[in-house]
């Protein structure tokens, strides 16, 4: 028989960051939110299954990596043969 501190469950539905998950979010510089559909997402589409979910939060926001920053705007720097610069 499985007593109820070993009993595992899929992902909760309802589950919300705690203050823990987004200190260790601010700590590794990522967006918790973010990390929170993507930790979803993967143990919905693996079938996990786990105790703590919020312990897991935790190993899952240690171990993920900031995103590389998009800038929303590049300039294109041009140089005409006769020197003139052009910024778009």
């Amino acid at each position: 028989m499985t007593s109820p501190s070993e009993i595992q469950i899929p992902f909760p539905k309802n589950f919300t960051p705690n203050d823990e998950h987004k200190s260790i979010a601010l700590e590794k510089g990522v967006n918790v939110q973010e990390e929170l559909i993507k930790c979803r997402d993967h143990s919905e589409a693996s079938g996990i299954k786990k105790q703590s979910w919020s312990k897991y939060f935790n190993n899952w926001l240690r171990n993920a990596r900031p995103s590389q920053v998009k800038p929303t705007h590049q300039s294109a720097i041009q140089v005409t043969k006769s020197g003139y610069v052009f910024i778009n």
